[in-house]
This record gives C-alpha cells, structure tokens and sequence, in this order.
C-alpha cells in the first residue's frame, strides 16, 4: 500500500493557506510519486513574486490577440498561448510553438521577468527534491 497523505497542514477553515512552507509528495498505492504540493518557499517577499507575476500575466492579457482556436483545448475553456518545442500528434519532427510575432514577443517579455524566473526555478527545485 502506498504511503497515507495527509492535507492537514494545507487546510483552515476549509480553504488553502497562504503559509504552507511544507512540500508533500502525492503517491499512487505502489508508493509512485504522482504530483507533489510545493508548498512556497522561506521567502518573506515570496508574495509580492507572486503579485508581480499576476499583475505581469493581467498586462500582457489585454495586449495579446488570441483566436477562437485558443479557447478550445483539452485543458477547460479559457484562452491560451503555447510556448515552446512540440512534438507528436501527427508532427513528424520537433516544431516550435508558433502564436503569431505579436504574441510571441509578449511570451518572450513574459518568460524574461524575474518573477517568473525565481517561480519557475522553485518549481524545478521542488521536482528535483522528489525525482519525478
């Protein structure tokens, strides 16, 4: 049997707390590690990151132009831009996402800030702590 979780410390007066600082492996009934709760990091100004990064994603929201294809995908029914290398789905080579020269320099200005640095750099760490 795969370890019990508890989601104890996650949860006040039935909502998520901001403070959690803990990181709690998610773990199928063989003991695989299947999704892990990262928690946030010993950081004071950790919700200000957060803050920038929302207020980054608001701004550019407005600025970019997204088709009626972006809001119908596999992932709910809101709109979305890809970044990135793609493969599968019938590609018979690795591609670049593409999002049109307007977009695609708002996703470069986005993937470029600090906020979203020091985000993404938590959420490897986190993944590299359990070996997912």
């Amino acid at each position: 049997m795969g370890r019990q979780v508890s989601l104890t410390p996650f949860f006040y007066n039935g909502s998520l707390t901001r403070q959690c600082r803990v990181s709690i492996p998610l773990v199928d009934a063989e003991g695989r590690i299947f999704a892990v709760l990262a928690g946030q990091p010993v950081d004071e100004n950790w919700p200000e990151v957060q803050q920038q990064g929302a207020d980054c994603l608001e701004e550019a929201r407005l600025q970019c132009n997204v088709s009626s294809y972006g809001f119908k995908h596999r992932r709910g029914a809101f709109p979305t831009l890809r970044c990135g290398v793609s493969y599968g789905g019938g590609q018979t080579k690795p591609q670049n996402l593409c999002n049109g020269p307007r977009n695609q320099k708002i996703l470069e200005e986005i993937n470029g800030q600090d906020c979203f640095k020091r985000i993404a750099r938590f959420a490897s760490g986190t993944r590299m702590l359990f070996k997912c």
